[in-house]
């Protein structure tokens, strides 16, 4: 629920994303669906949704449910660009600080096409490509300990969100950055979301 709360809270903040997002999926459900003007398995692979893709991950970058992605001990003594660290040390993959260093220029902006795939394909060889590193991508940590429910998270997001779009124009009167949306810790961050507006757009 904090990853949904805090994706509408964007879309619904950012009217150009949003309309850009309801396109994408349009024109996804006439080219891959069936007809019937639903949603199918198929749009949401990650080629032909790309930017409801780059939105969810420009997101968790601006305002992570859980900034804290992942905690790792070592077993034994490690070497890291000459500083070592003895055994039992602990280590924490935090995102949010990393993805502020990254786009310093404009840090604060919500801006999906970071992560559409040639703006990836640019930072490649450069210091701002650890952005990309699967540990920052989402809340879940990677390998072995991954959480088991993170597919089912995954795709309940992107379900969740895209019929939204479909069907309501979506804003939030009165609030114009998200900097002003308090939010609390209940497990994970989460926005404590002012009062949103829903208009069914026209079938």
């Amino acid at each position: 629920s904090s990853l949904l709360s805090w994706n509408l809270l964007h879309i619904a903040l950012n009217q150009d994303v949003q309309e850009r997002v309801h396109e994408e999926l349009s024109t996804a459900i006439a080219s891959t669906g069936s007809g019937d003007g639903r949603l199918s398995a198929d749009i949401f692979n990650k080629k032909t949704t790309p930017y409801l893709h780059a939105v969810l991950r420009e997101t968790f970058r601006l305002t992570p449910a859980s900034p804290l992605a992942s905690f790792k001990k070592v077993g034994s003594e490690i070497e890291i660009h000459g500083q070592k660290f003895p055994e039992g040390s602990f280590f924490i993959f935090e995102g949010y600080s990393t993805g502020q260093r990254v786009f310093a220029d404009d840090a604060q902006s919500f801006r999906p096409e970071r992560w559409l795939p040639e703006a990836i394909d640019s930072r490649k060889g450069t210091p701002q490509a650890v952005i990309d590193h699967a540990f920052f991508r989402d809340p879940f940590s990677q390998g072995a300990r991954k959480c088991p429910g993170s597919r089912v998270a995954s795709n309940e997001a992107q379900v969740m969100l895209a019929q939204l779009l479909l069907d309501w124009k979506i804003s939030v009167p009165g609030v114009d950055s998200h900097n002003e949306v308090p939010y609390k810790l209940m497990g994970a961050m989460a926005p404590i979301l002012p009062t949103m507006e829903f208009v069914p757009r026209s079938s």
